[in-house]
């Protein structure tokens, strides 16, 4: 009797995991290949390369992931009818000239190796640019443009006026769009990934507030293009003084705004509100903070707390000099590569992305929180 309740029982811890056994491979078989370029610290394109065997991987990076598709009994699906199927996938990005920003050098740079990551599964980008300093050539740039040439478009929402015909063209097709850096909200089926530049604005004049004196004013500097105020710093700006405003009846706040072309009248209008005014704090709701920094110290004007946007190479210089005090950091690399990730999952694994709003985190940065080097 003993020898048969031990068989009954052995019998049932087999079942017991041959069934657990089963449901585990079910499991694993679901991890794809973005997984597993993850779990072995390497590119999509080098996982690819592997599953095809193509040249150009080590040899011990190409045993590490066959181990690692081993382990998880990894089967080709979406990728490899993808490959099969050898039809490009073209996305535009329709962006301001980077030679003109380092905001915009960022976002061109992540653009491309976010795009770099998909290229061995036939996704190809094209990237156009436009002048901040001319909102005409947006609307060249539009009327250049064929949308049968392309299954998606990625741009930023900067010259509503000029780009609404060709958004709703790619829109009427059935192509998606995806805005970065700024919201257009005049249709539901575009996809937006930004920064609320509002909570932005509120944030830099909650880290202001300490740093000021009452009944002194406030000097917020837009450098922006002569002929168009970029949405985003109007409202940084707006939320800046609504919550000094709300805490500090008593202060002023005074505007200057000027070209960020370099205006040869803007050293000489700083040292006379300096000379003429109490200023006791500076706001430049855009990533051009160093600008200011380098002609307040040419002209040897006192410190005061400097709040900004954006860590860029010159920003960082002038913190780790203590002439900025605040950064709040829009996260470009974090956009660029969210807005291709959008085209992939949509035009490559087919997956419905069912948020199309994505809000980038508001990021502070100080002097203590820059990499060393």
């Amino acid at each position: 009797m003993k020898y048969i309740l031990n068989r009954v029982r052995t019998r049932s811890y087999f079942f017991k995991l041959s069934i657990k056994t089963n449901l585990a491979k079910k499991a694993l078989k679901q991890v794809g290949i973005k997984q597993i370029a993850a779990e072995a610290n390497v590119s999509i394109g080098t996982v690819d390369r592997v599953i095809h065997k193509r040249p150009g991987v080590s040899e011990n990076t190409r045993q590490k992931v066959l181990s690692i598709i081993d382990k998880h009994g990894y089967q080709r699906n979406t990728i490899a009818s993808r490959l099969a199927s050898k039809k490009l996938i073209k996305i535009l990005a329709l962006i301001p000239d980077p030679k003109e920003t380092d905001y915009w050098k960022i976002q061109y740079n992540a653009l491309l190796q976010a795009a770099e990551e998909y290229a061995q599964l036939g996704f190809s980008l094209t990237c156009e640019f436009f002048s901040l300093q001319n909102p005409a050539s947006y609307s060249e740039q539009c009327t250049k443009i064929q949308t049968s040439d392309y299954d998606g478009m990625i741009t930023a929402g900067l010259f509503p006026q000029w780009g609404k015909d060709l958004w709703h063209e790619f829109q009427s097709l059935h192509k998606p769009v995806v805005f970065i850096d700024t919201r257009f909200t005049e249709s539901k089926d575009f996809y937006n990934i930004y920064q609320n530049g509002y909570q932005g604005g509120q944030v830099a004049g909650r880290l202001m507030l300490p740093l000021i004196e009452p009944e002194k004013t406030v000097l917020l500097i837009h450098l922006e293009s002569k002929h168009h105020r970029n949405i985003n710093d109007n409202e940084r700006s707006k939320g800046f003084i609504d919550f000094l405003s709300e805490r500090n009846a008593l202060l002023n706040f005074h505007h200057i705004t000027t070209s960020f072309s370099g205006d040869p009248k803007l050293a000489e209008t700083l040292h006379t509100i300096f000379n003429q005014m109490d200023i006791t704090g500076v706001f430049v709701p855009n990533s051009r903070s160093h600008e200011i920094c380098s002609l307040k110290n040419k002209l040897g004007i006192k410190s005061v707390p400097i709040i900004g946007f954006d860590v860029n190479p010159r920003n960082m210089h002038f913190m780790q000099l203590e002439d900025i005090d605040f950064l709040i950091h829009q996260k470009p690399e974090e956009q660029a590569t969210r807005a291709v990730q959008v085209m992939a999952n949509l035009l490559i694994h087919h997956r419905p992305i069912h948020d199309r709003e994505h809000h980038v985190p508001i990021e502070i940065v100080v002097k203590e929180s820059i990499p060393s080097g």
